[in-house]
């Protein structure tokens, strides 16, 4: 299957609540794009953004699966591809969705004093 059919795939089973399969399929995606990567298929920029939207995506449905160890696991094996590429912006946005968890995981702490 091509890539954007696969991701295709991947959001509607995360719309459906299926996050096991969206995970899946995003795994199968960037294995993909890693092996295109290893073959010198791919763009290398290319390559490095597509992995980070993709790690990204399964941050958000570990955050779904209030699964936020994984969520900050996953968002700091972005950060340095987004640093690669000099996206300022999206970087940003990966430390603005660590800090959302660490402000959860400290209100779910507190719920339980």
């Amino acid at each position: 299957m091509v890539i954007s059919t696969l991701d295709s795939l991947a959001s509607s089973y995360s719309c459906c609540g299926d996050n096991m399969n969206a995970l899946f399929v995003l795994k199968e995606i960037m294995k993909r794009v890693k092996t295109a990567g290893q073959h010198k298929i791919a763009d290398p920029i290319q390559m490095k953004q597509t992995i980070a939207n993709l790690l990204y995506k399964v941050s958000k449905i570990h955050r779904r699966q209030n699964d936020f160890e994984s969520a900050r696991d996953t968002l700091h094996e972005i950060i340095p591809y987004v640093k690669k590429l000099d996206d300022s912006t999206f970087l940003q946005n990966v430390n603005d969705e660590l800090a959302q968890i660490d402000q959860v995981e400290k209100s779910n702490k507190l719920d339980w004093l």
